[in-house]
């Protein structure tokens, strides 16, 4: 897998990683009641699309954010991989 983005909403912090597997977000939205799971896109109103039992195509996703070389969001992409690494 390659990334190919990285971008932060202003919600409240929801990380979009763009990949040669899809758009995935990981929600960290203000007030939410899905907090750090995984979705295919942006999160829906009902978390229809929320990636159930995903773990291994996170930690690919964090594997892969290890080589990724964005200098703009460089400091919350390490952070992103300390907070998401097994």
């Amino acid at each position: 897998m390659l990334i190919k983005e990285f971008n932060i909403y202003k919600d409240g912090g929801t990380i979009e990683v763009r990949t040669t597997k899809g758009i995935f977000c990981f929600d960290n939205r203000l007030c939410s009641e899905s907090k750090n799971e995984m979705f295919k896109g942006y999160p829906k109103n009902d978390n229809s699309n929320m990636l159930i039992d995903a773990e291994d195509l996170k930690q690919e996703i964090v594997e892969s954010l290890k080589t990724f070389d964005d200098k703009f969001h460089q400091e919350q992409i390490t952070d992103f991989i300390k907070n998401n690494s097994l």
